[in-house]
């Protein structure tokens, strides 16, 4: 067979595989990135139809103001100047039952709106702020976790009181201490949606994350479209020396077991063999078994069964004439009901309770012909029931997206130019997920806080990365997830010899 040697092969083409890749590859390790599709940035990609540039999954993309870890991470690794991320000047809209919310670019500016029309809330509105901005700190703050003594305990509790105040609690906890009014609540808490489980059932470290994210780090869109963000960081890693191959799926994880401990060798594609030292997969690990055709713990992989996927998605690309619109902002969320609790109820029976309808084309006017608008149109829904009466409820739900969107573009349906329906079995196909759950895990406390898998595996070499493994969903969290694995390997070659390769070892954990 052919073989080839590298030092670390990753598994997959998405966002957090990229980052790993590249930092690993600026160390001067040999990497072999290797990615099924014929593309890069899996979900986070776009694609050109007729003119119009759609895109597969994200088009909002938060902590890219100064300071903030996206702009941080371009900057100190050389990347800013090749990206350009265009920030919209009416960035959010919120659209309850009762009233609509415009969300400004900038937190002061919108802490000024909502103070404005609720003056009773001042105090709460700042204290809210406030304590969001202090958690944010304190998590980036938390040093590598080692065994827990009681004087340890007291050092962190000092240290990070509001992660300790708020780690097993659900965010509805949180903001109670603040705000009064209902409304100004799910104004607030709107961001939820971004990640898939409603306040009430939402970690509180994990929506105040996004919160801070949204409305502090700004939003942002990639010109050119979201492909513009892989293909910076490809542009990175293959200036570091780094290879990556595309349209090759990887067949197996090759494992050796030495002295009883399970070591990963490399991975099988096709006909030929890449070895390499450490393998990062970045792919769904309810997968990993049969890529490990059955070396595997079997504790490890049933542990993932516990845990609950989050809601998939469907949206509907769209390339329309560009006529008169009733909205400025670059994505707009339609709520059909106030309380939250009530639109992720009937979300889960397959009911169009939210629309989130994003004109990015607002942002960038590259994305369309002269004239012209991209609408994405998009709800959430469980991946399980999509797939049962598949056809019905395609027609179904694509009717009810159109009949929300009129509230945002006039006369849509006679207006459209192209057409594309993404469905949740269009992000199985493109990333390989079981269940199509755009967010990974549900993050809910016990996920954040005991059942979210850390980087490492029982298996010497084998690492994880992505939205499966800490810490979670979205953009940011892809690429933090991608740079803990780079540098977890990073450490690891530091520390030759040491007993730190597995899951087992909790002092390595993250």
């Amino acid at each position: 067979m052919n073989q080839e040697d590298y030092d670390v092969i990753v598994i997959g083409g998405g966002l957090s595989a990229l980052t790993c890749g590249f930092i690993l590859a600026r160390d001067k390790k040999r990497v072999l990135i290797i990615e099924k599709n014929p593309f890069v940035g899996g979900v986070c990609s776009s694609y050109e139809k007729d003119g119009f540039v759609f895109d597969r999954g994200p088009q909002i993309f938060p902590s890219f103001s100064k300071g903030f870890q996206l702009d941080n991470f371009f900057r100190e690794f050389g990347l800013k100047k090749r990206l350009n991320m265009k920030r919209p000047t009416n960035p959010l809209k919120i659209s309850l039952p009762s009233g609509t919310l415009d969300v400004p670019a900038g937190l002061s500016n919108f802490k000024s709106v909502l103070k404005e029309r609720y003056p009773s809330e001042e105090k709460g509105i700042e204290g809210f702020f406030n304590t969001i901005s202090k958690l944010k700190e304190e998590l980036y703050k938390i040093e590598t976790r080692r065994r827990m003594t009681l004087i340890r305990f007291l050092i962190f509790w000092a240290r990070h009181p509001n992660v300790v105040r708020y780690h097993k609690k659900t965010f509805s906890s949180l903001i109670k201490r603040y705000i009064e009014d209902e409304t100004l609540k799910t104004y607030l808490t709107a961001p939820w949606i971004y990640v898939g489980l409603p306040p009430s059932k939402i970690s509180a470290l994990t929506l105040s994350l996004m919160i801070s994210n949204i409305y502090d780090g700004g939003i942002y869109y990639p010109e050119g479209g979201s492909s513009t963000l892989a293909e910076t960081l490809v542009y990175g890693y293959q200036r570091y020396g780094g290879k990556l191959l595309l349209g090759n799926e990887v067949d197996s994880i090759l494992v050796d077991v030495v002295r009883d401990v399970p070591v990963v060798k490399g991975v099988r594609v096709g006909d030929k063999i890449f070895r390499s030292k450490y393998v990062v997969s970045s792919v769904d690990p309810r997968h990993i078994s049969n890529l490990l055709e059955g070396i595997v713990y079997k504790k490890y992989t049933e542990s993932f069964q516990k845990i609950n996927p989050s809601l998939s998605v469907v949206r509907l690309m769209l390339g329309v004439k560009g006529e008169k619109l009733n909205t400025k902002a670059h994505d707009t969320l339609l709520f059909e009901y106030e309380n939250p609790d009530e639109v992720y109820s009937e979300l889960l029976k397959g009911n169009v309770a939210f629309c989130g309808i994003t004109i990015p084309s607002l942002t960038d006017e590259s994305l369309a012909p002269k004239g012209h608008e991209v609408v994405c149109i998009r709800t959430l829904v469980p991946g399980e029931w999509w797939k049962q009466n598949y056809s019905q409820k395609q027609e179904k739900l694509v009717s009810s997206l159109l009949e929300r969107a009129e509230a945002v573009v006039p006369n849509i349906e006679d207006r459209i130019v192209v057409r594309e329906l993404q469905t949740p079995e269009t992000t199985s196909s493109v990333d390989g997920s079981v269940d199509s759950a755009i967010f990974g895990w549900a993050p809910t406390p016990d996920v954040i806080q005991k059942k979210m898998p850390t980087q490492l595996t029982p298996i010497k070499g084998l690492l994880l990365t992505g939205r499966w493994s800490q810490p979670g969903g979205g953009v940011v969290h892809a690429m933090e997830s991608g740079w803990i694995a780079a540098f977890k390997i990073i450490k690891f070659e530091l520390m030759e010899g040491s007993s730190c390769p597995t899951s087992t070892s909790s002092s390595c954990s993250t």
